[in-house]
């Protein structure tokens, strides 16, 4: 009996030796970090209900065994650390008392990761408290990022480590004619966002029992066979967010159901681009001068982003009220704004908008007031009234030549040189038989 316990024994030691099949039998180390020499800020967990916060991650190990996060601020709340698959499925839970500074979340059996493949941290906010999980920015992890309030932050990543180990692979999969593919397999660009990601959906499978579909990712260039796997769900997910590495570029999609180590053959293909949605940066430095009594310039420093379509410029008599605006080429980096009222205080605001219409925000506004009208006549009035007198002279003179009044009037005569004007040459006559005048 003795021997047969010692054989029995030495064959479990052995066993495990060979085989080791879980944690106990394996090596924990570090995967993933943050890469992180020191945080330069914190989003607070009071509002992770309402403002969704977390870290994708991508393992180069197959097991996840423990994630260690870094907190700020005080108290001691109870959190709720969350690991999803990249279609939002929560796929292991823990739950621990943490306060200000590093915690391990530990999995009380190794979750099964896929290698290659992007997965994300939540933390579900359970008693209030006044901490924050802090984050670092520009990040230096290059294999994921923090997505805040829903946008993803490519430059931004949230403190985190990840631990674990990797056992063997499972064998290839082999083609099955019994699974029929998933159909319809749709790919577009993620609205909303800074890019880096695309939204995929499809038709369910007509095999009933599978396991679930696996979705494959290539370069537009690249041919099918070089398709990497970048994604497993279950048989119940009809659609999943990819996190691409780079904007701008063709990425082509197909997906297969599974059952055990069988799949089926390829859906159709299904090609996307990523893009940054988002508004263009807005102008800089906006100034606004007065130089006449009815316009105002106004400059600003040119915005030099691909995305930019045009400016919009806003103005008004209120910083509280922009009811007017203004179209302004992209080219353009000022603007005169004449036709304005005298003597009166405008205020301008201007944005960027992109090739698709978003308006980004506006700059913060700037005043200026149109010069003032001088008292007196000007020379406008001076030159106008000259002209009236001018022709009210030449009127005159004519009139005047016309009907002889000053200066064209004839001399007054005395009233003997009047009567004898009268006597003409011809009225003079001769008597009869004398010679001389009458």
């Amino acid at each position: 009996m003795k021997k047969v316990i010692i054989i029995f024994a030495t064959f479990l030691i052995i066993s495990f030796l060979i085989f080791p099949a879980d944690i106990n039998a394996a090596t924990e180390v570090l995967d993933q970090s943050d890469g992180c020499s020191s945080s330069t800020g914190s989003d607070s967990l009071g509002v992770v209900g309402n403002f969704p916060m977390y870290q994708v991650f991508r393992p180069n190990l197959n097991r996840l065994t423990k994630v260690r996060l870094t907190f700020g601020g005080s108290g001691t709340p109870s959190a709720k650390m969350i690991i999803k698959d990249m279609s939002g499925g929560t796929l292991y839970q823990v739950t621990r008392t943490i306060g200000a500074g590093t915690y391990d979340f530990i999995l009380g059996t190794p979750l099964e990761l896929i290698t290659g493949m992007q997965y994300q941290i939540h933390l579900d906010y359970i008693s209030g408290s006044t901490l924050n999980w802090e984050y670092c920015q520009p990040g230096v992890y290059s294999s994921g990022y923090a997505v805040t309030g829903g946008a993803a932050i490519p430059d931004k990543d949230y403190r985190f480590s990840t631990y674990g180990y990797s056992i063997a692979p499972t064998p290839t999969p082999t083609t099955s004619p019994d699974i029929e593919p998933p159909e319809n397999l749709i790919a577009e660009d993620a609205p909303d966002d800074s890019g880096g990601r695309i939204n995929l959906a499809w038709r369910k499978s007509e095999t009933s029992g599978i396991d679930g579909y696996r979705i494959f990712r290539r370069l537009k260039e690249e041919d099918s066979e070089d398709a990497e796997q970048v994604a497993e769900v279950a048989s119940s997910v009809l659609k999943y967010q990819d996190s691409v590495p780079e904007n701008g570029v063709l990425y082509v999609y197909t997906a297969r159901a599974y059952k055990g180590n069988d799949e089926s053959t390829n859906s159709n293909e299904a090609e996307a681009v990523a893009k940054n949605n988002y508004a263009p940066d807005p102008p800089q430095n906006l100034k606004a001068v007065s130089v006449g009594e009815d316009y105002i310039e106004l400059s600003w420093d040119k915005v030099e982003d691909e995305r930019l379509e045009k400016y919009l410029l806003y103005y008004g008599e209120s910083p509280a009220d922009f009811l007017s605006e203004k179209t302004i080429s992209r080219d353009d980096a000022s603007y005169k704004m004449a036709g304005l009222k005298s003597g009166t205080r405008y205020y301008f605001r201007i944005a960027s908008v992109g090739q698709d219409d978003q308006v980004s925000a506006p700059s913060d506004f700037v005043s200026a007031e149109t010069l003032s009208k001088k008292g007196g006549l000007n020379w406008v009035w001076i030159t106008s009234l000259t002209v009236l007198g001018l022709f009210i002279i030449g009127i005159y003179l004519y009139l005047a030549y016309k009907r002889h009044w000053w200066p064209f009037r004839k001399k007054e005569l005395p009233i003997r040189q009047k009567l004898e004007s009268h006597i003409e040459e011809e009225d003079i006559k001769e008597l009869p038989g004398k010679k001389g005048k009458w």
